[in-house]
């Protein structure tokens, strides 16, 4: 025979053996032949474990797909929750600025506080008294007599070598301060003339003050015992070229008439009242006469001097 007779024979055995094998799987034709290497063949797949491949790739594409969407719903939710809104205080709006009319300034009452200044006591010699922080003075004759400025500091209950600091002080507290007294040495008419700071004084109705002076001023009297008829008034006055409230009590103290009005008025931060006391037929109004205005000035008084 033919070489390739012989290989087709053989060959023919062969794929009859091996088909033989894999139907009853009991034969195992591999020692029954020649060790030949065999030729290089392909991996060899299973179709079943191809589909079964298959369908695992598809699975798991499907849960890719799966957790592809339900990632991107999550990120669309997350997307589409509204953010937390910040409530921002509500600011009112700018207040417009209302233009304010100028107040027009009322006129300055004649008795008003001209500027808050210190007290100085007034001065006296044998014959006058001036006040520059009050600005009036008094000038009389022989006949009457002037209180010494220790008289006074005595009278006020003030140490002798109380100063203007001294006066002023006393006069911050609601005391009254006798800051004149002058007697006639004949008759016994009387002129003083007392201080006391004004912003102890409740009304600024002058005409109330004198009303109230005057009541005051009579219940003294029936106090003191011996005064007779005594009656009362208010009315404007004259003094110092002003229009002045005045309060006149009128009494008879052992068959002589006793007259005495005081002139209430307010100069600088300071109430002061002049007080005219005569007897008999004299009249407070003679006495206006010897009163004149006094214009503050250098050189009367020094700070610390009270003589």
């Amino acid at each position: 025979m033919r070489r390739s007779d012989l290989k087709r024979t053989a060959a023919v055995i062969l794929c009859f053996l091996a088909a033989l094998t894999v139907l009853s799987g009991c034969a195992d034709v591999s020692v029954l032949l020649p060790y030949k290497k065999p030729p290089r063949l392909e991996a060899y797949e299973d179709p079943e474990e191809e589909e079964e491949d298959v369908e695992d790739e598809e699975e798991e594409e499907e849960e890719e797909e799966e957790d592809y969407e339900e990632e991107e719903e999550e990120h669309v939710e997350e997307e589409e929750e509204p953010e937390e809104e910040i409530i921002m205080p509500e600011q009112e709006p700018p207040v417009e600025e209302t233009p304010v009319e100028p107040v027009p300034e009322e006129p300055a009452r004649e008795d008003a506080p001209e500027a808050p200044v210190r007290f100085t006591p007034g001065t006296v010699t044998d014959v006058s008294y001036e006040n520059t922080t009050l600005g009036i003075g008094l000038q009389l004759d022989f006949t009457w007599t002037y209180a010494t400025p220790e008289e006074l500091k005595k009278t006020n209950g003030l140490k002798t070598e109380a100063t203007v600091d001294s006066v002023t002080a006393f006069l911050d507290d609601p005391k009254e301060y006798i800051d004149m007294d002058v007697v006639s040495g004949g008759i016994g008419n009387e002129i003083s003339v007392s201080v006391i700071n004004s912003m102890f004084i409740a009304s600024e109705d002058m005409a109330q003050i004198s009303a109230d002076s005057a009541e005051a001023l009579a219940e003294q009297l029936k106090a003191a015992g011996g005064y007779e008829e005594i009656s009362t008034e208010t009315r404007e006055v004259n003094f110092l070229g002003e229009s002045k409230m005045a309060s006149v009590v009128t009494s008879v103290y052992q068959g002589t008439k006793v007259t005495q009005m005081q002139i209430h008025s307010v100069k600088n931060r300071y109430f002061y009242t002049v007080s005219i006391l005569v007897f008999g037929e004299d009249k407070p109004e003679d006495m206006f006469g010897n009163f004149y205005e006094v214009k503050p000035h250098e050189g009367t008084q020094s700070e610390g001097d009270m003589t």
